[in-house]
């Protein structure tokens, strides 16, 4: 998985978590 897919789960998941 390439870094750009792991920012972009990591910020959608982050702001899910709000």
């Amino acid at each position: 998985m390439s870094q750009a897919s792991l920012l972009y789960q990591g910020q959608r998941m982050a702001l899910a978590d709000e």
